[in-house]
């Protein structure tokens, strides 16, 4: 098994810029979210406990989106979301890339991708992560290529780069544009909305 080096986001990123743009591609708005599923091998690190995932999905901006949002769970539960606003005013085929770490990585996310997402990496050491991430934007319009995921496991090595093997990469099992799910609290504000105008109607009533 052969390691694979990463030595800039900024390689990721444009790798993502030139994925074919032939590949299947899916119109993502505001209110919706793309969730892509995935589980890890169930094949041993070779290079130490695993610290870095890099995402990556090839992307053209049909309109400036302000920035996005990728949020990566566990079986439902949230380890983190990164965020940024980089590229978010320009359109063109410019990917969207997210960068998550351990509290202890060395990998340095260089400017204008970090700070990076710090989360809890002991169910990719232990491969029991059934993982899911969330991909959302702020505004305009995005042309994402379900055919180009990619998800990155390595760990940091002291001289900035990092380490990995595409035995060990996550293995992506479905990929799907929907629509957002509104947060717990929302709810509760909508249905605290309902409850009032029931209310307000029964006092009229009588």
């Amino acid at each position: 098994m052969s390691p694979r080096a990463v030595l800039t986001v900024c390689a990721l990123a444009m790798a993502a810029a030139s994925w074919p743009a032939t590949a299947e591609a899916d119109l993502l708005t505001p209110e919706q979210v793309l969730r892509i599923d995935f589980t890890q091998p169930d094949v041993a690190f070779p290079f130490g406990a695993p610290d870095t995932l890099f995402f990556g999905i090839g992307a053209s901006h049909v309109a400036p989106i302000g920035s996005y949002s990728v949020s990566l769970f566990d079986r439902g539960t949230l380890l983190g979301t990164y965020s940024t606003a980089t590229n978010g005013a320009l359109v063109g085929d410019l990917g969207l890339p997210a960068m998550f770490l351990s509290a202890t990585s060395s990998y340095p996310v260089p400017p204008p991708f970090g700070p990076a997402a710090v989360i809890d990496f002991s169910s990719f050491a232990d491969r029991s992560i059934r993982g899911t991430i969330e991909l959302s934007i702020a505004t305009g319009l995005v042309d994402v290529r379900l055919g180009t995921i990619n998800l990155f496991l390595a760990r940091s090595n002291a001289d900035g780069t990092a380490s990995g093997s595409v035995f060990t990469d996550p293995l992506v099992t479905g990929a799907a544009i929907s629509a957002a799910t509104p947060e717990p609290a929302s709810l509760l504000l909508v249905a605290s909305g309902v409850g009032a105008m029931a209310a307000r109607r029964r006092k009229r009533a009588r």
